[in-house]
């Protein structure tokens, strides 16, 4: 039986991303996980090298990625990696945590947008996560994790405007649907096209 779909699932090996492998893969989607490690769930994984340097890391999981597909389109890139951490601006792991969650959220969230201007099919669906403490201070939100989810958000409305110009131009192609899923669980999808 042909696959109903073919989705991407970055972070599909944590707790949210494991279990949108297994809701599509329950729904006859062909699916790929890309994540530190292989989820056993996915028909593909990419597991994404630990390094320092963005661009290192980029190269690597759009070219195993461009291996996988080849020139195939995927009806949708989910990307759902991240990760909290706590502290405020006068703790001491400041800096390191704010490092560890820009690479967690942004350079995922800025991949991603780029594997959606290669492989996503026209019409097609790319999310990406952000939280509440982007628009507005939240009790117990962290600055690092207020930080990054600005980050995250400025990001997705700056690639929404590009595809509310819905010309061939456009980086991110004619006819995409962007959706952000914000982390309080709450079935709090904001459509921003």
């Amino acid at each position: 039986m042909a696959a109903a779909g073919r989705v991407l699932v970055y972070g599909g090996r944590g707790a949210l991303g494991s279990q949108c492998v297994q809701y599509f893969k329950a729904r006859n989607w062909w699916v790929a996980s890309i994540d530190l490690a292989e989820n056993e769930d996915a028909n593909a994984n990419v597991v994404v090298r630990t390094t320092e340097s963005f661009p290192e890391q980029a190269e690597q999981v759009t070219a195993e990625i461009g291996k996988l597909l080849g020139e195939e389109k995927v009806d949708a890139i989910l990307c759902v990696a991240g990760g909290w951490a706590g502290g405020s601006a006068k703790a001491k792991s400041l800096y390191k945590n704010c490092d560890l969650m820009w690479k967690q959220s942004v350079w995922t969230s800025t991949i991603s947008s780029h594997l959606a201007t290669k492989h996503l099919k026209e019409g097609g669906l790319l999310t990406l996560t952000g939280a509440q403490a982007a628009l507005s201070g939240t009790p117990g939100t962290t600055t690092q994790e207020s930080v990054i989810c600005f980050h995250v958000l400025n990001w997705l409305f700056s690639t929404s405007l590009e595809l509310k110009k819905k010309t061939h131009s456009s980086a991110l192609g004619k006819h995409m649907q962007l959706v952000n899923i914000r982390k309080n669980w709450e079935r709090n999808v904001t459509q921003l096209l």
